[in-house]
């Protein structure tokens, strides 16, 4: 298999429109891949809503064709979101007493 790739054609392009670049010529290999098939990401940093830097992976979405991808087929998830803290181990619940009823025998 020959390279596809052209310093040319990936000149000035940014980390993600390089992604897309790239998938595009994996996609274009049916050797290599079916429709849909492969999976290509890349973490890189943005802006939030808030306009606060944080990291972020961009991944290949399910159902998309790698050989036809564009950026909007690269969701993103932050990355800076610190993982769950361990829970306190959990308290079990005290076994219930059963309730009284008409015909069993009540304490005074």
């Amino acid at each position: 298999m020959n390279s596809r790739w052209s310093d040319a054609d990936a000149q000035g392009k940014n980390d993600l429109d390089l992604l897309v670049y790239a998938s595009r010529l994996i996609g274009a290999e049916t050797t290599l891949v079916v429709w849909g098939g492969g999976n290509t990401s890349v973490k890189r940093d943005e802006r939030d809503h808030r306009n606060r830097p944080t990291r972020v992976l961009r991944v290949k979405g399910s159902g998309s064709d790698l050989k036809s991808i564009q950026p909007k087929d690269f969701p993103g998830v932050r990355m800076d979101i610190s993982p769950t803290r361990s829970r306190s181990p959990r308290v079990r619940a005290r076994p219930s007493r059963p309730c009284s009823t008409a015909s069993s025998p009540r304490r005074q």
